[in-house]
């Protein structure tokens, strides 16, 4: 999904339409969902 483009715009548009004190870039929130979800399975 990181590397589909099309995610990435959906990503972005729903950031700017949520109320977020900061809207941080697709590629770090990404990584970041990522490990928690590496965290869950490994649990």
């Amino acid at each position: 999904m990181a590397s589909d483009g099309k995610f990435a715009e959906g990503y972005a548009r729903s950031l700017g339409e949520m109320v977020y004190g900061e809207k941080p870039e697709y590629a770090s929130a990404f990584e970041k969902v990522q490990k928690i979800a590496e965290r869950i399975r490994n649990a």
